[in-house]
Order: structure tokens, then C-alpha cells, then sequence
């Protein structure tokens, strides 16, 4: 693996995190210039990065335009919500017999840390940098929580699709 693929892995995992927990909102321009500045890098890695970042359908090529956060559409978002409960279902089945002690204390470990980001953002008022911190927070609870349920399960092809529709939960539209 050359040292310009590294980078982009790199990128495109920090640009992921930010788009998904809300910090890079949705039709938002992202200049290659900008984040080959902001990652100390030249343009080949970002744009590598940039692609694979719309393959996996966070990002879209606006031709003479650049690259712009996806915008979701609510139908969109509601077909991903029963894509990800049907392979969570399907995952957490699997699971449920293999669960140890120790599984299941890192589950509702988990669970408790999701509780309490569930509460502080339930708490919170609606708009401001604190709410999208806590829904940050929330969000990746939530992966945490299930993130236990298919390390448990041992299966790779679901919890790859599953982390694929989790994605279309960016900040905005959690």
C-alpha cells in the first residue's frame, strides 16, 4: 500500500466521521484545496478520498461545481431505516447465542452510554454547536451499541451493509 493510499484512507475516515456526526452538513462544497491545506497533503490523496467517499454515497461530483455533501431525501432516509432494522434484527438473532458474560457486560456498558446521549440530547435545545456535539455523541453511541452485536455475531457481509445503511444517518438527518 503506497503512503498517498494511506492518506486517503486516512482522509476519507476523518471526512466520513464529519459527515455522518453532522459537522459537514448536507450540500456542503468541499474544495480539494482546502483539504489538501487542512491534511497537509497534495490533491491526489483528497481526491482519492473524495472518491471513495462517493462510492460510498456520502459525497456527490457536481460536474464544474466540485464535491458536495449528499443531501438525503426522507424517502431515502426512510428505506435505509428499514434496511438497517432488518440487518440489525438479522445480526442480533445471530448473536444472541454466542453473547458471553463479558459480551454482555460490554453490551450494556454500551447500552448505558447510549441511554445518557440519548437523555443529554433529548435535554438540549435544538440548534447550536453543543446540540450537534451531542448528537455526535449520540450517533456514535448508537455504533457502539451495535458495533458489540456484530463483533458477536461474526458476520462480516451483514455488518458491512449494515455500517452502509448507518451512513445515511449523517447529524442532519438524525
Amino acid at each position: 500500500m503506497s503512503i498517498e493510499s494511506t492518506k486517503a484512507d486516512e482522509i476519507a475516515l476523518v471526512l466520513e466521521e464529519a459527515i455522518v456526526s453532522g459537522e459537514l452538513t448536507p450540500g456542503q462544497l468541499l474544495r480539494q484545496e482546502e483539504l489538501s491545506e487542512r491534511f497537509a497533503v497534495s490533491r491526489t490523496p483528497v481526491r482519492e478520498a473524495l472518491r471513495r467517499l462517493a462510492a460510498l454515497g456520502l459525497v456527490s461530483f457536481v460536474p464544474n461545481r466540485g464535491v458536495r455533501v449528499r443531501t438525503i431525501t426522507l424517502d431515502e432516509l426512510r428505506e435505509a431505516v428499514l434496511v438497517r432494522a432488518e440487518l440489525e434484527s438479522l445480526a442480533t438473532e445471530i448473536a444472541a447465542p454466542k453473547f458471553t458474560e463479558v459480551a454482555l457486560r460490554e453490551l450494556e456498558t454500551a447500552e448505558e452510554a447510549f441511554s445518557r446521549a440519548t437523555q443529554a440530547l433529548r435535554a438540549s435545545p435544538r440548534e447550536g454547536d453543543d446540540r450537534w456535539r451531542l448528537t455526535h455523541d449520540w450517533v456514535n453511541a448508537n455504533h457502539g451499541f451495535h458495533d458489540v452485536i456484530y463483533r458477536v455475531a461474526e458476520t462480516p457481509l451483514i455488518e458491512r451493509l449494515a455500517k452502509s445503511a448507518r451512513r445515511s444517518f449523517s447529524g442532519h438527518a438524525v
